[in-house]
């Protein structure tokens, strides 16, 4: 069980660099070259296929979260009619 869960925090990392990359300062960009590392490392390292299915999906879904706030943060939507206060 000590091993999914440092695979589970393996996955949460390389989504956290992932996020970091996109930030609006653009001090974080190199971490783009490496935050996919982990991930590769993960899907080489499983024992079966739904293994990897699951690391690739809790890293997809935390990266797709994180980037998408970055995104509708640096883009204003008000010219779409989106006047809604959590966009």
């Amino acid at each position: 069980m000590k091993s999914a869960s440092v695979n589970i925090l393996l996955s949460l990392a390389g989504a956290a660099a992932y996020i970091l990359a996109y930030n609006e300062s653009k001090l974080f960009w190199p971490l783009s070259l490496i935050a996919l590392v982990p991930i590769f490392y993960l899907i080489e390292r499983t024992r079966s296929s739904k293994e990897a299915f699951w690391y690739g999906s809790v890293f997809g879904a935390v990266t797709i979260t994180g980037v998408l706030f970055w995104f509708l943060d640096a883009n204003p939507h008000t010219w779409a009619g989106l006047n809604n206060p959590f966009f």
